[in-house]
């Protein structure tokens, strides 16, 4: 029997005016590689986005134009479903077939962003339907408050992007906000043994203590005074954010629109001069084959001219004769050897109006060499006005449209970085709006009755030994095939919810290691579910997994173990009902290549090969 979940088939990106971009993906390894700047994390962005994350992929230069993203998926049990999203984000739409059998006139299911008061279905919901979570509850807090889960919490352990796979944070508190941190380790229990926390009674009704009230309000005062350092670092003018952000978005589209009519401009150009040269090749080749038929008309006319002299000099040599006294021929004995002088008119005769026909083909002849000479003097003519038009334009395209469109794309990409880091000071700034409200409600709220609690938070969110253990020990095989450097027994550490290799936590290792072993926490959870028949998508995508091993605190031992090649063969031995994609700058190994589903993309902007994810 299949298991529940599903698994990624295509993206494309739609727009007015611009060819379809698109990516297929495999059941199994898929590997994206190719040069820096061309896409990749941006499709991780766009994963993260299809599958409901609320933050659209950060706009590209190459994404202009594009206005909707489309993702096919398929269940493991054979069902497939297509998404369409706008790339400015909110709702989506439910196409039940298959990307290319979408009828755009069809009545869809429109699925909500999030939860509504309304009958109509969220992502989260028809996801966590595919892969049989549906109804999951998750503890909140302390005081056990429960509610209900997302796809987004599984997510946060299945897309992991270039940020997050270096961090020293533990991949199951993957926000790092210290609200989830109950949240998320509920969510990893309920990975590692399959129950929820339906079952748990809320306290809420119960007063807090006034110890446990202080310590959140401290908790909640750090919180805001990070977020607000983080908040100054990003901005001069934390309180004009929202007001530079909307100015900041209009020169965007404002600089957008430029760009489209500075293209529109240049592409006129370029066919105007890619038409001026079709035209002097044209003429240039036409005038050749003048001059050949003048060349071979003044032949002509010279056997004419020989043809007359020699009708002349017959003519001539008539009259000579004719005046000659007749004799006997020597040798027949005829009395007159030079004929009679009647058949040596004919022949004058004859000769005379051959030179004359022979004139009138010469008159004929020259003529038309005539009408030649003036068809390419004036083809020459043309020739020298296109050439001269084709350097004029050459030169306004070389001098003026294509430095203009460089400086255009340059201010673009500046604005683009720009409004990521509003955007980022705005949430941080609602952010801290939110907790010091949430302060101010602590702070004000009635001294509590002293009540002792019956319950800790640890109790309450912490998986079994045996559990964690067994989990472990998929890691710890993992590791061990990709020849992890200084492996050994792998760990689970409570306190800080990530694993220890070796009696050494992850999180002091450098960045490079430190990225592979969270790749390795993430596919040993997805191959753990799949065993012990947990929910999970089967999907793992990871941004740029081996990047790091160039750093100097792990190079040197990586090379020498061969730890990326091992990495890849690990990786492409087929393990059912699963799917790992990884981004990445290097090709995995030519053996690996034939077992896996695989994309370069060669950064090539000349389109003979495949840039990146948008046509170019």
């Amino acid at each position: 029997m299949p298991s529940k979940g599903f698994h990624f088939v295509r993206l494309e990106a739609h727009g007015r005016d611009v060819k379809v971009a698109s990516l297929d993906f495999g059941t199994g390894l898929n590997v994206i590689s190719g040069a820096s700047d061309t896409g990749k994390s941006y499709l991780v962005h766009c994963l993260n986005f299809m599958t409901g994350a609320k933050e659209p992929p950060k706009a590209i230069p190459e994404s202009s134009g594009y206005e909707t993203l489309w993702l096919e998926i398929e269940t493991w049990s054979g069902e497939t479903f297509t998404l369409e999203r706008s790339l400015r984000g909110k709702d989506f739409r439910l196409h039940k077939c298959k990307i290319n059998e979408v009828d755009p006139a069809a009545d869809v299911e429109e699925l909500k962003e999030s939860r509504s008061t309304g009958k109509k279905r969220t992502i989260s919901q028809f996801l966590l339907e595919l892969i049989g979570a549906e109804g999951l509850r998750l503890r909140i807090n302390a005081k056990g408050e429960v509610h209900s889960g997302s796809f987004r919490d599984f997510a946060h352990l299945s897309i992991i992007n270039e940020e997050r796979i270096y961090t020293e944070g533990s991949p199951v508190r993957a926000t790092g906000q210290f609200v989830s941190k109950t949240r998320e380790e509920s969510f990893f229990r309920y990975l590692l043994t399959g129950i929820d926390d339906s079952s748990v009674i809320s306290s809420k009704d119960e007063e807090e203590t006034e110890p446990y009230r202080q310590a959140r309000a401290e908790a909640i005062q750090q919180i805001i005074e990070s977020t607000e350092d983080a908040l100054n670092e990003l901005v001069d003018a934390p309180a004009e954010v929202s007001s530079q952000l909307e100015k900041l978005r209009v020169t965007i589209d404002q600089t957008t629109t430029s760009i489209a009519v500075d293209r529109d401009r240049l592409r006129q150009e370029q066919v105007r001069r890619r038409d001026l040269w079709a035209d002097i090749e044209a003429s240039t080749a036409r005038t050749e084959l003048l001059n050949r038929l003048v060349n071979r008309f003044a032949l002509l006319d010279e056997h004419y001219k020989s043809d007359s002299r020699r009708l002349k000099a017959m003519a001539e040599a008539g009259e000579y004769l004719s005046q000659l006294p007749l004799v006997e021929c020597p040798v027949c004995g005829t009395e007159d050897a030079w004929g009679e002088n009647e058949d040596i008119g004919q022949v004058q005769r004859a000769c005379a109006a051959e030179i004359q026909r022979i004139e009138m083909l010469r008159s004929d002849l020259e003529s038309t060499v005539s009408d030649i000479e003036g068809q390419v003097e004036t083809l020459n003519r043309g020739i020298v006005r296109s050439k001269r038009s084709y350097d004029t334009i050459s030169q306004e395209i070389e001098k003026t449209l294509l430095p203009a469109e460089e400086v255009t794309k340059e201010e673009i990409s500046q604005l683009l970085e720009k409004q990521v880091r509003l955007e980022q000071a705005t949430a941080l700034a609602e952010q801290v709006s939110r907790l010091k409200a949430q302060l101010e409600e602590i702070r004000s709220a009635a001294p509590p009755a002293s009540r002792k609690r019956e319950t800790t938070e640890g109790s309450q969110t912490a998986a079994s030994t045996s559990e964690t253990d067994e989990f472990c020990k998929v890691v710890e095989k993992l590791l061990g095939e990709w020849k992890f450097p200084e492996t050994g027994r792998v760990t689970f550490s409570e306190t800080k919810q990530d694993i220890v290799i070796n009696g050494k936590d992850r999180a002091s290792h450098g960045k490079g290691i430190r990225a592979l072993s969270y790749s390795a926490f993430v596919v040993g959870l997805l191959r753990f579910c799949r065993k012990k028949k947990r929910s999970h998508s089967g999907i793992v995508v990871l941004d740029s997994p081996l990047v790091a091993y160039r750093e100097p605190d792990s190079q040197k031992t990586v090379k020498t173990a061969n730890v990326k090649e091992n990495f890849y063969r690990s990786l492409a031995k087929p393990v059912r009902e699963t799917q790992v994609i990884i981004f990445e700058n290097e090709d995995p190994p030519e053996d690996v290549i034939s077992k896996i589903t695989y994309t370069h993309f060669s950064g090539d902007k000349t389109g003979k090969h495949r840039s990146g994810f948008f046509p170019s």
